[in-house]
């Protein structure tokens, strides 16, 4: 697993761009998908924000846990790619 940081004030994601006033750093593993997201606030050191994330075998997160616990789930909607996979 590498450990990757954005310092930068502005990121892209899906709807685009957004800005950051924290640090933020993601864990990915060696085929891009990210698997932990955390946030660093004040001097306090890391704190997680997304954990344990599953894949769809061919694309998007199938199921993600947010750091309170709250377990969230997305369907494939192409049925003949079903399954998942550990990132």
């Amino acid at each position: 697993m590498k450990i990757g940081a954005m310092s930068t004030r502005i990121v892209r994601n899906r709807r685009g761009w957004r800005r950051v006033r924290r640090r933020c750093i993601f864990d990915f593993v060696w085929r891009g998908r990210v698997v932990e997201i955390g946030a660093m606030v004040g001097s306090n050191g890391r704190q997680q924000v997304l954990r344990n994330a599953l894949y769809h075998r061919f694309g998007r997160v199938a199921r993600w846990m947010y750091e309170n616990g709250r377990v969230m789930n997305h369907t494939q909607e192409i049925k003949s790619q079903g399954g998942l996979c550990t990132a």
